[in-house]
């Protein structure tokens, strides 16, 4: 090579070399910016759905409160109390609740059920706890189950106390049987006032009630 074509070569080289640092960090640019972009609308779908939860989160906040307030105004009409007697009804369901590991909304509806069938505070009290646990124990909603101990109570002409009777032999047919305590218990809330009348024992009406759903294996309503 000569003094010039070694020059003119040098100067390619740095002419291509130049040409690729543009090139890298024209590229680097785009990518980055794909890269600032995906990591944009990662940032945004995160935060709608956040925020998309805690809207749902603030709309169910919202039913719980109106149906804690019917509740409430429930009370208020079965009992007859003022509103600042009411609240501290409902502070003390609320305590209950919590021992029971229930809803505010539940104790309320049941005792609210237990005042209207006509039984005092002292009687309901009991009375609420009796309904959860059939609540629990036979897999069936809390108000059915109060509904169900009313209709087993009266239909019996039974006493307040002899509740957790009930809910004891429904239990334990229910542990021996192919049935659950609340399909029984809600069977029994259409049949207990028949029975009665046609002398039908207690005891023998669960026993019938569950030989008859665990062979026919239909719905208790249709027992």
């Amino acid at each position: 090579y000569t003094a010039q074509q070694q020059e003119n070569t040098a100067n390619e080289v740095n002419l291509i070399n130049s040409k690729k640092v543009m090139s890298d960090s024209f590229f680097n640019k785009i990518l980055g910016g794909f890269k600032n972009a995906f990591v944009r609308a990662v940032d945004y779908g995160f935060a709608y759905s956040v925020l998309n939860k805690l809207r749902t989160v603030f709309m169910q906040l919202i039913q719980q409160a109106k149906a804690l307030n019917a509740e409430f105004v429930n009370l208020q009409i079965a009992t007859g109390f003022s509103a600042e007697k009411t609240k501290v009804l409902m502070t003390n369901y609320n305590a209950m609740a919590f021992e029971l590991g229930r809803t505010t909304q539940e104790v309320a509806k049941a005792s609210n059920e237990w005042l209207r069938a006509g039984y005092d505070f002292q009687e309901s009290n009991k009375l609420i706890k009796d309904s959860m646990y059939l609540s629990t124990l036979g897999m069936m909603g809390s108000e059915d189950a109060t509904k169900a101990l009313i209709s087993a109570i009266k239909g019996y002409k039974l006493e307040a106390k002899d509740a957790i009777g009930i809910v004891d032999k429904l239990v334990k047919v229910d542990i021996n049987a192919a049935v659950t305590a609340g399909q029984i218990a809600t069977a029994m809330s259409k049949t207990a006032a028949g029975a009665k009348l046609a002398g039908v024992d207690i005891n023998n009406l669960i026993g019938y009630l569950a030989t008859m759903e665990e062979v026919s294996q239909k719905a208790p309503e249709e027992v």
